[in-house]
This record gives structure tokens, C-alpha cells and sequence, in this order.
């Protein structure tokens, strides 16, 4: 048997990836997030404490390995229980966005299991947490009202999340694979190959333009999840990528590109022009677009006057500040 989990930060995908895991006759169909595993890794966490382990629970481990195979057997039992309820799949796909939070917990107390983990442009990511704070009793959103004070903390979240997985990806390699949530609307076909060549379930019958398979089980429930899309169960839609160049004022979409820059460099999100043109930061932009930087500097300058704003929010404006302040200066040298 091979046990998948899926993971990723909230709103990247990992609901897609999974319902692409378990569209094939070898895996277990859609059944939602596994909260339970989460909050076992959640006392595995508190148990590896040091504090913890001075207790009397001490002899009953022989060492923090002990304590690890312990869980394992949980995990093993729990997984063996899916498996006889499900029809005995070959493959056990399992999905939390919260498995990011856990991961040295889950790959000591897990040995065998591989991840995937899906990741999405942090631009569009975060307008998408910001739509869910802002969706109203008719599901619908209004983009002109999202919550753009917001964005520091959902930029905070994101690394929290991403920054250990990739971590443990460097270490062990061959238990990872990234799935880049636009690959997934634009080149499905390549990202098909890769996730049966990682899992090694050949029968995947997903296809991005039809209603997603073997997702019966939970259309019931699923709705009912505050973290609900209306594009679950649905066709793709390319409708789906760059969604924040109509959500985001300029200052919001630089705030994400300076919070998320290591995220964005790593798999391959490209930041979006400088409002004074292209040029790299040594190269002044031209002249004529001066203004446009001039207003984006003004607008960064009020918003770290807004007195509402949190720490994290002023350490990222400034820095955002700082740049724009040195390509202004470029354009002054340039000037004369």
C-alpha cells in the first residue's frame, strides 16, 4: 500500500490535487480532509517537548524513535480501517492543509508516506483567503471590498506553512513532489505524467474538462466547509489564474512579492512590473513613468500612517518603501 498525503497552504489547490489523486479505481475516492491525523501529529508535537518526555510518559518510550513508531501504529491502524471501509484501495490518498504544520512530525512517525504538495502564485492565493472573509450570505464576493489589511498576517501564514515543507523536501527529496496549482488549469497533461510517475498509480481517469470522478462521497457535506469553492467538482476554468490584477491595488501586489519573494523565486512566480517599467533594481526605469512610482511610494507612505496597521504590516511596507524609495533616486540621478 502507498500512502499519499496531500498538503500545501490553504487555497493553493490541494482540494484539485487531491480529487486528480483519487480519480483512478487504485486510490480511495474524495473523502475530504483528515483533521484527526493532524491533531495526533498536533500531540506527537507536544510529546516530543522536552518537558513532556520529563513526565512519566517517559517510561513507556525508550527513546524519541520509540515514541515516533508509536504514532506510526496509530497511523497504521487508522489507514488499515480506511482501507477495509473504502473496498481495500492499493493507494491511501490523505489531504490537510494543516499536514504542513506537522511535517517533521509526519515523516518521522510516517516513514513510508510521500507527499504532494500543491503550491499556487501567492498573489492569487491570497486574494483568494481574502474572498472567503469577505463572502457574503450569497456566496458571492465583492472584490472592491476585500479586506486588504488583512494581507500581512495571510502573507505570514503562507511561509509558516510552505517554509517547513520545503525544508524537509531538501532532505529527502524522493518523498516530495510540488505541483504548481496553474500547471494544473495549463498543462495538465505534464502534470498528469509527473504524479504517476511519483505515486505510481497508472489509471488516473481525470479529465479537466469534464465534473470531477468519484467525488460522490462528499458533494453533501463538502458545501458546508467554510473553506468551500463553487469550483469544486467542476471543470477547470484558466479563468481561475491572475485573478489579482483586478483584485489588488499596486501597493497590495507588491506587499505579497517583497512577503513572499523566497516563495515566488523557488517555483518560479514571476513578480510583476515595477509601476516605473521592468528594468532590475541597478537600472533606473524611464523618466516618463516616474509619476507611477511617485503615487505608489505616496500610497505606501499612508498606508504605514494608517495607525491600524499591525506590526508585520509596517515591516513589510517598509521594506516595500525602501525599494521604491532607491529607484526613485535612480530616476533623480538619471534626470541629471
Amino acid at each position: 500500500m502507498t500512502l499519499l498525503m496531500v498538503t500545501g497552504g490553504r487555497r493553493t489547490g490541494t482540494t484539485l490535487l487531491t480529487a486528480i489523486l483519487c480519480s483512478g479505481e487504485q486510490s480511495n475516492p474524495v473523502i475530504g480532509e483528515s483533521p484527526l491525523i493532524r491533531k495526533l501529529m498536533s500531540v506527537l508535537q507536544w510529546a516530543q517537548l522536552p518537558d513532556s518526555m520529563a513526565t512519566s510518559d517517559k517510561y513507556a518510550f525508550e527513546d524519541a524513535a520509540d515514541l515516533a513508531r508509536f504514532f506510526n501504529g496509530i497511523v497504521d491502524d487508522y489507514t488499515g480501517r480506511l482501507r477495509a471501509r473504502l473496498g481495500n484501495p492499493a493507494h491511501i490518498v490523505l489531504k490537510s492543509p494543516e499536514f504542513c504544520l506537522a511535517i517533521e512530525q509526519l515523516m518521522a512517525a510516517v516513514p513510508e508516506a510521500r507527499f504532494a504538495v500543491a503550491v499556487r502564485d501567492p498573489r492569487d492565493q491570497i486574494v483568494s483567503e481574502l474572498e472567503l472573509r469577505r463572502r457574503g450570505d450569497d456566496g458571492r464576493t465583492v472584490l472592491s471590498a476585500l479586506p486588504l489589511a488583512d494581507i500581512p498576517y495571510l502573507v505570514t501564514t503562507l511561509n509558516r506553512y510552505l517554509e517547513p515543507v520545503i525544508a524537509a523536501s531538501r532532505r529527502a527529496p524522493e518523498r516530495f513532489l510540488f505541483v504548481r496549482f496553474e500547471d494544473m488549469l495549463t498543462a495538465f497533461p505534464q502534470t498528469l505524467d509527473k504524479l504517476k510517475a511519483f505515486t505510481g498509480m497508472t489509471h488516473l481517469r481525470f479529465d479537466p474538462e469534464k465534473d470531477w470522478p468519484r467525488y460522490a462521497a462528499v458533494e453533501d457535506f463538502i458545501p458546508n466547509y467554510p473553506s468551500f469553492s463553487p469550483y469544486y467538482g467542476k471543470p477547470l476554468e484558466l479563468s481561475r489564474i491572475g485573478r489579482y490584477r483586478d483584485a489588488l491595488d499596486p501597493v497590495s501586489v507588491r506587499l505579497i512579492e517583497t512577503g513572499c519573494s523566497g516563495l515566488m523565486d523557488q517555483f518560479g512566480y514571476v513578480r510583476a512590473q515595477m509601476a516605473g517599467g521592468s528594468a532590475p533594481p541597478e537600472q533606473a526605469p524611464s523618466p516618463s513613468n516616474a509619476a507611477n512610482l511617485k503615487a505608489e511610494y505616496a500610497q505606501t507612505i499612508a498606508r504605514m500612517n494608517d495607525l491600524s496597521q499591525s506590526p508585520e504590516a509596517i515591516a513589510l511596507l517598509n521594506r516595500q518603501r525602501a525599494a521604491l524609495h532607491k529607484r526613485l533616486k535612480l530616476i533623480g540621478k538619471t534626470a541629471s
